[in-house]
């Protein structure tokens, strides 16, 4: 099996996570709604109870149970197989318990991300439920301002966007801290499809191996940054050079 081959086992594997993910999100939002649609008339009587109303919604609908099976499962897919991968490259890889410890770290970060997001829309929908309790509005004026208050909210807007991105910073996050003391080379590796930018797709057409400082300048280059499913990855320099890469310096 090449680093392509493995490579494009990791790509498939990602996306089934984020498929499921996206399904689970998009379930558990419609659920959202349901409910706030049930519990209005009461929730206009308490406005400024509705955070806490906001968070038991969410955790009945499945939305924090959607983050965590991404994080917890999905994450640990993605685990297993970059020491996979990373075996093909020539790069053997073991996590040692101070290793979970940073990983889960990691995994905290996605957590957190999440629960930020939740709760700038929480507290958008309090503040639009508060101001609709003072005013002449009809139930169904009210209804149907906060239906379009969570569609348009960072929730419905970004959630199936940040699993994307991190599941490929995990993935990153993870391969830099266990090759930081390895000796080899960088190579560009993922998925090449018509969602591919052309600066994503000329790097993966170059097939060249990388540098230290230039793998740090393509990871944070601006037109690859955000929502990209392409990753850098340490392989010994024999191992980049049987898979037809070759020393050089990005052009893109």
């Amino acid at each position: 099996m090449t680093i392509d081959d493995i490579q494009e086992v990791l790509a498939k594997s990602q996306d089934e996570q984020l498929n499921k993910f996206q399904k689970d999100i998009t379930k558990a939002l419609e659920k959202v709604q349901t409910l706030i649609d049930v519990g209005l008339v009461e929730d206009l009587q308490n406005p400024l109870e509705y955070d806490y109303k906001m968070q038991q919604y969410l955790n009945e609908a499945g939305y924090y149970k959607a983050v965590n099976n991404l994080v917890d499962n999905g994450f640990d897919v993605v685990y297993s197989n970059i020491a996979d991968a990373s075996a093909v490259g020539g790069i053997g890889v073991t996590f040692s318990q101070a290793d979970l410890v940073t990983i889960n770290s990691l995994k905290q970060l996605t957590f957190d991300k999440y629960n930020a997001l939740a709760n700038e829309t929480i507290a958008t929908l309090k503040s639009n439920l508060y101001k609709y309790s003072l005013s002449n509005y009809t139930a169904q004026d009210i209804a149907n301002n906060m239906r379009q208050a969570l569609s348009t909210s960072g929730l419905a807007k970004y959630s199936n966007t940040y699993a994307l991105t991190a599941i490929s910073d995990y993935t990153q996050s993870v391969i830099d801290y266990k090759s930081k003391d390895v000796d080899g080379v960088w190579i560009y590796v993922g998925i090449s499809d018509s969602k591919t930018r052309p600066f994503c797709g000329c790097l993966l057409k170059q097939r060249k191996y990388y540098n230290d400082i230039e793998k740090n300048k393509i990871q944070n280059d601006p037109r690859r940054r955000w929502n990209c499913r392409h990753t850098m990855w340490k392989v010994l320099k024999e191992h980049a050079e049987s898979d037809n890469y070759h020393e050089g310096s990005p052009t893109c």
